[in-house]
């Protein structure tokens, strides 16, 4: 009788080899799929924390901005104006110049145009100049950066009308 891998010629029986393909086990079977599976989920995990990381950075920026009623230093810095000599009351903060006051302060029905009675420069790098007209003219005053003023006592009180940091080129020189 012949086995398997025996090759009779003649009356010579010759052994060939013969390859064994082992079957993985279960155990090994499950532990390359569990590899395969914690590895797609390392890469989904992994992707998600970017995603989230890239997000917040974004968001903490945005976060920090123009007409949100708080006045604070970001992205440069806005500059806040206020409605009463003491720097409370209604708040109007923005982070870009404005050539005209049409809006409202911060959550009231307000108008802008022609009644703040203090400012503050929170970009401490960058002069504003305040208007008494639109499009940047009439009467004209500068504050530094950084810097708190209240204009009732220096004959400014209730007369701006628009604003431009000094850093914007469409601002007059």
């Amino acid at each position: 009788m012949i086995d398997a891998g025996q090759i009779k010629t003649g009356t010579t029986v010759h052994k060939t080899p013969v390859a064994r393909f082992e079957q993985p086990s279960q155990e090994d079977y499950s532990a390359t799929t569990e590899g395969i599976r914690m590895s797609k989920m390392r890469a989904i995990l992994t992707a998600v924390i970017l995603s989230i990381t890239t997000t917040a950075a974004f968001a903490g920026n945005a976060a920090a901005g123009s007409y949100n009623g708080v006045c604070e230093s970001s992205n440069g810095g806005e500059v806040c104006l206020y409605n009463t000599t003491n720097f409370t009351g209604a708040v109007y903060d923005t982070l870009y110049s404005k050539s005209e006051y049409t809006g409202t302060y911060y959550g009231t029905n307000t108008p802008i145009d022609n009644t703040v009675s203090s400012t503050w420069n929170r970009d401490p790098d960058t002069l504003v100049t305040f208007y008494g007209m639109p499009n940047y003219t009439g009467g004209a005053i500068g504050q530094a950066g950084g810097y708190k003023h209240s204009w009732e006592f220096m004959g400014f009180n209730n007369v701006f009308s628009s604003h431009c940091f000094e850093s914007n080129p469409s601002c007059p020189n």
